[in-house]
């Protein structure tokens, strides 16, 4: 079956291309269709070879055929606004297939992208019974509601990563200053009264409010440096 025909999709050229190459993306503007995993069977007419994995369900003269098969990408020039893709499917009940190419061609227009479809279809099985003709009017209908979806799809920004991918990043600030016992001395060459020292809300604070409540502690604290001094005096002496 030949299929050939042009839509107006809104939004730039670029922006629907980069829909139309991204599989998930592309995927969702496509009624009816979802990607699958991967299928480790080789397919009829591409074979083994790498692509998307993906399930169709056709809604075509009052029945409903449900396909799974592989896209597999082809040419893509993103300057030039032309892709093609080759795809192998078959009937998810039953033994037709659903084979063939499609070529693409973007360029821009007054309301957006005009997509130009050149569709060269293989299709057996229950579909071929429906007759061409309303086949073909039933692929038609579905390229219409794709560029429709297409254009809602190429005006979303894509969708940010989640947290959890992103690399951590670790401030130096963030992480508290360790805490190590000891004793902290200031060295000045001139007096400097505590309650001048640039710091708030830290220790040196707490030391000035102790002192004003027991004005008795630096008498203690020279005698004490007193008797250390004593004692490293006699040891020197021995």
């Amino acid at each position: 079956m030949i299929l050939e025909t042009e839509l107006s999709v809104p939004g730039p050229p670029q922006a629907v291309f980069d829909a139309l190459v991204d599989a998930r993306r592309a995927a969702d503007a496509v009624p009816g269709a979802r990607l699958i995993p991967p299928s480790t069977e080789p397919l009829g007419g591409i074979g083994d070879a790498p692509g998307v994995d993906a399930e169709l369900r056709l809604q075509a003269g009052g029945s409903q055929i449900t396909y799974r098969g592989r896209v597999l990408p082809g040419e893509a020039d993103r300057a030039a606004g032309t892709l093609a893709c080759s795809l192998d499917a078959r009937e998810a009940r039953g033994d037709g297939v659903l084979r063939g190419r499609l070529d693409l061609r973007l360029r821009p227009s007054e309301t957006g992208t005009r997509l130009r479809v050149d569709a060269d279809l293989e299709v057996t099985g229950r579909a071929e019974g429906i007759g061409e003709e309303r086949l073909r009017d039933a692929a038609l209908r579905l390229l219409q509601r794709v560029a429709a979806r297409l254009g809602e799809t190429a005006a979303r920004p894509e969708p940010a990563p989640e947290l959890a991918s992103l690399p951590v990043v670790t401030l130096g600030a963030v992480e508290p200053e360790p805490r190590v016992r000891g004793e902290v001395r200031l060295v000045t060459t001139e007096p400097l009264p505590l309650s001048a020292l640039p710091v708030s809300g830290g220790r040196l604070d707490d030391l000035w409010v102790e002192l004003r409540r027991r004005p008795w502690a630096p008498a203690l604290v020279t005698l004490v440096v007193l008797v250390l001094l004593l004692r490293l005096r006699r040891r020197g002496g021995d």
